[in-house]
């Protein structure tokens, strides 16, 4: 195996996992800004 090709496979995959957290992070953002309106709002 081809160590270039290993750390592109690699790579590929962390960037993937990146992308799932920072679309978890986004939801949870929104999240805790809807309940924190809604608890300004009470």
């Amino acid at each position: 195996m081809d160590l270039l090709a290993a750390i592109k496979r690699e790579e590929r995959k962390l960037e993937k996992e990146l992308s799932q957290l920072q679309n978890k992070l986004s939801g949870v953002t929104c999240e805790v800004r809807t309940e924190s309106r809604n608890r300004s709002a009470s």
